[in-house]
């Protein structure tokens, strides 16, 4: 009966609604929240807020869910909360201390009734410590009930009744040539999972992605260039997770590489979720790149993404959880000297990631774009970051990190994610200041990077 009493308060204040839009790992909200909830306890006035993103920053728990926890002791039940924990630890502590209730509701005024005497705040914190902690206990285990509850009644909602043949036809006129995406691809698979289709999934983001994927349950198609032991991961996470992954060794920088591998996939699996992670780029004068260097960028950053996008689109639409998420870079927010093709790339995944979504808006298919920094994925890139300085190295998150915050973000219909606080300073830097002062600062920092590279290789 009290179980069903706490979940009967928990829906009339909205707090269950709450927590099941958090789309994120059941036991990381519940965490987040719970130490929300035991924060809120503590008379640590305009602070808490602030105590609870960072523990959870460090602990990799939920921000929003800690944020909803602390909230718990507002404005209008503090009174009621505080003047019991004030009794409690002040019962607990032996002192005479006599606390006056605030004449007046507000932030200022029980900063300075809470800090009038020592004593107070030490009776405040000790009497919020003995009851938050049995409140926070509760609050994880309630939260995870009904947080488990929920995965539970999305999982059957989500149950795809089995479609023996499906034939995906080709829309007339979008291409220009023959023969490219005027034709019927027919997807035969008799009863078979979804399956997350996955780009350059060998290493760097693509790899943590995989990773991050198999942790939620996600059968799997890697593809990546030959000889980079995908079938070792593949066999890795099958083992670990208990899910499928099947893998493809191609380049996809040809255009009939990527038809190729459609046709090769349609037939067999159902794809629900494609994650356009691949790409390549470098630092180098445009007057010295050459004309493979460029049109590999090209090919790989914008047809691959565009192609792979289009042909799998109609396939991705017949499941009522429809994903896609693509990779684009902060450099696709300004003009980046001696990045002039790689940033040009960026910006047209980006664009064309945005315009997706808006044309898909009135439909269930969820578009999102990821604008990372910069990836310590392997030894170059940790050299070349590392030779940036500071500057540089400001919007730098681990791969995984970076991998669980796109997954999230397009799970929640998220259209653009810039992650973590230093590539928002970067995002701000790039869009609002002055151009010229962007693009002094970039090339300043750039042309380092170069003539780094340059003593290397003398």
């Amino acid at each position: 009966m009290e179980g069903i009493a706490a979940t009967g308060l928990w829906e009339k204040f909205r707090i269950r609604e709450k927590l099941i839009k958090i789309q994120a790992k059941p036991r990381s909200v519940s965490f987040g929240y719970s130490l929300g909830v035991f924060l809120g306890t503590t008379p640590f006035i305009g602070a808490k807020v602030f105590i609870a993103l960072i523990v959870t920053s460090l602990l990799k728990w939920n921000k929003t869910a800690s944020v909803i926890g602390v909230y718990h002791i507002n404005i209008l039940t503090a009174p009621i909360f505080y003047g019991f924990s004030f009794l409690v630890g002040k019962w607990i502590l032996g002192t005479s201390v006599v606390f006056l209730w605030p004449e007046t509701i507000s932030f200022s005024a029980f900063y300075e009734a809470f800090f009038d005497s020592v004593m107070i705040f030490y009776s405040l914190l000790v009497g919020g410590i003995v009851l938050g902690l049995p409140m926070a206990i509760g609050a994880y285990f309630l939260s995870m009930a009904i947080l488990r509850r929920n995965d539970r009644t999305i999982q059957l909602q989500f149950t795809d009744p089995p479609d023996p043949t499906v034939i995906i036809p080709a829309d007339p006129g979008i291409h220009d040539e023959p023969g490219i995406l005027d034709q019927t691809i027919e997807a035969k698979h008799p009863i078979t999972p979804l399956y997350t289709l996955i780009t350059g999934a060998s290493s760097g983001l693509g790899r943590e992605m995989a990773i991050e994927c198999a942790e939620r349950g996600m059968n799997l198609i890697l593809v990546a260039l030959p000889g980079r032991n995908l079938d070792i991961l593949c066999d890795v996470l099958e083992e670990e997770y208990g899910i499928i992954a099947r893998y493809y060794e191609r380049d996809l920088t040809g255009r009939d590489a990527i038809v190729k591998l459609v046709k090769d996939i349609l037939p067999h699996y159902r794809i629900n979720f494609l994650i356009n992670n691949a790409g390549t780029g470098g630092t180098i004068p445009f007057e010295e790149s050459s004309v493979e260097y460029l049109e590999r960028i090209i090919q790989l950053n914008i047809t691959a993404v565009s192609l792979l996008t289009r042909l799998l689109l109609p396939e991705i639409q017949k499941h009522p959880e429809a994903l896609i998420l693509n990779v684009s870079s902060m450099a696709a927010f300004s003009p980046f000297p001696y990045k002039t093709i790689y940033q040009a790339s960026k910006a047209f995944v980006s664009n064309f990631s945005k315009s997706l979504a808006q044309e898909l808006k009135e439909t269930h298919v969820k578009v999102s774009v990821l604008h990372p920094g910069p990836i310590m994925t392997n030894h170059d890139a940790s050299v070349r970051i590392i030779n940036l300085g500071a500057n540089g190295r400001r919007g730098l998150i681990l791969a995984r990190e970076l991998a669980r915050i796109g997954i999230d973000g397009v799970q929640r219909g998220k259209r653009t994610m810039i992650p973590g606080m230093g590539n928002l300073v970067n995002w701000l830097m790039m869009t609002k200041l002055p151009q010229w002062i962007v693009m002094r600062v970039l090339t300043r920092v750039m042309a380092k990077e170069v003539k780094k590279k340059k003593q290397l290789a003398a």
